[in-house]
């Protein structure tokens, strides 16, 4: 991949011909990024309207979905690096939009969680309202709830609230969507120091169906509670949801190469006949056996 330099002097451009650069981008736009980042208290405000603009324009029932601009996902990053409070209610705005998937992609689950826990003002009820709310999206709704966990992870928010907010997930069985938001809830149970009503509102979860059970079997549920280990969870729990952004530039990067390698995925062909690969072969865009609700890509396969 190649990054892109502008032709004209650096001296030469405004902060918002800087931001500009990140709207249609070929490729990853590291000139822009690094101005941003050096004159973060000039660049701010204006990335903050540009994530606005792109928000009003997905509004826009005209508006075709290839026509979305790639703003809000590279917005996200950088105001979670500099912890920008002010940008929070417009990342609930992102993440509760009708679009959400659209402008976001698999950003909305592997990215969005940090992001909106790193800019996160204090209070939880905005997030816990979202996971609530099943007029939203439901993989918008697993991203709010990952953001709760990454706060715990962090400890900026404590397990007992968590635990409390998951309880009265689980026992609300028509706020469990259509399965991947109640896996996501009940693996949960088995990622935190839980009790016994916790664990047994999991398993009633199971029991009346509103599991995902080919993602989140529920044999791998338990093994993970009988697994479960009280020193370390909050870095385990990191590990799965995320850890606080702290280069924005590097983050954003990582985005441009998916392209790049999915084309290389499929222009390779076996130099012989190969049999047929088994079942439990983990492909690098099935969601991660680690239940993150991640891709493998993205999780335990990072580095493979």
């Amino acid at each position: 991949m190649t990054d892109t330099k502008t032709s004209q002097n650096d001296s030469q451009m405004t902060i918002s011909e800087w931001i500009d650069c990140l709207r249609f981008p070929e490729d990853f736009q590291v000139d822009a990024i690094e101005q941003i980042v050096s004159r973060w208290d000039e660049a701010a405000e204006p990335l903050l309207e540009a994530l606005r603009r792109s928000l009003d324009e997905a509004d826009d029932a005209d508006l075709e979905p290839e026509d979305l601009d790639e703003v809000p996902f590279q917005a996200a990053y950088l105001f979670a690096q500099f912890r920008h409070k002010a940008a929070f209610p417009e990342l609930l705005r992102l993440v509760r939009h009708p679009l959400s998937e659209d402008l976001l992609g698999d950003f909305l689950l592997e990215g969005m969680p940090k992001c909106l826990a790193s800019c996160w003002t204090g209070e939880a009820g905005d997030l816990r309202d979202l996971v609530f709310d099943r007029s939203v999206n439901e993989y918008a709704r697993v991203a709010a709830w990952s953001a709760l966990l990454c706060l715990t992870a962090w400890g900026e928010r404590s397990e007992v609230a968590l635990l409390a907010d998951l309880k009265d997930l689980l026992e609300d069985s028509g706020t469990l969507g259509s399965g991947f938001l109640a896996g996501s809830l009940v693996m949960t149970v088995a990622q935190i120091p839980s009790d016994d009503e916790a664990v047994e509102l999991a398993r009633a979860a199971y029991s009346q169906g509103h599991v995902e059970v080919k993602t989140f079997p529920s044999k791998e549920f338990e093994a993970d509670l009988k697994a479960f280990e009280a020193d370390g969870w909050q870095e385990m729990l990191a590990q799965l949801h995320g850890v606080p952004v702290g280069d924005a530039s590097q983050e954003i990067e990582q985005w441009f190469g998916d392209e790049d390698d999915a084309e290389d995925d499929e222009e390779w062909t076996p130099s012989e006949p190969v049999e047929q690969l088994v079942a439990d072969k983990i492909g690098r865009n099935d969601p991660c056996p680690c239940k993150s609700g991640m891709k493998y890509k993205k999780c335990c396969g990072k580095e493979s």
